[in-house]
């Protein structure tokens, strides 16, 4: 008989589930979908799973989505947001999980990133050890919302 350690309980214990919430409106993106692929596959390498939810660019989604992923204690969340008033900026900053926003569009620029599969791996590296590292923290000091803004254009 073989044992295996239950998920549930280990979760518990540790006060990490190991995975991490991406919320994005599409998966028509290249640039999107090059982030997402190159942070699974370093989360992975790291122990981390990655959960995600489509908004499909509905923001009422996009809040249920971060509601969801706060429900299921995710360690931390990534967000493509559609874009952002000042108090879902406020509630971010108060919310005890790290929260990046990539290509954050309450900036009002137009978006436009040019980006080869080097420059790629390596903001999705940047993104994914700086959540690893907040998530990796003492409780008190988890909270965090950092932004990575690009301007960005479908090519």
């Amino acid at each position: 008989m073989q044992y295996q350690p239950n998920h549930l309980a280990r979760c518990l214990a540790t006060g990490s589930t190991k995975s991490i919430g991406v919320i994005c409106d599409g998966l028509k993106d290249r640039f999107i979908v090059s982030v997402i692929e190159t942070v699974e596959q370093l989360a992975f390498e790291n122990g981390y799973v990655l959960n995600l939810i489509l908004s499909h660019n509905n923001r009422t989604k996009e809040r249920k989505g971060i509601d969801y992923f706060l429900l299921r204690k995710v360690d931390a969340i990534i967000l493509f947001p559609i874009g952002h008033e000042e108090d879902d900026l406020q509630k971010y900053h108060e919310l005890q999980i790290p929260i990046v926003s990539i290509l954050n569009s309450s900036s009002k620029e137009p978006r436009n990133v040019e980006m080869n599969s080097t420059e790629i791996e390596k903001f999705a590296s940047k993104v994914i050890f700086t959540l690893l590292d907040l998530a990796n923290r003492d409780v008190c000091s988890k909270a965090s919302y950092l932004e990575f803004n690009f301007s960005y254009e479908e090519p």
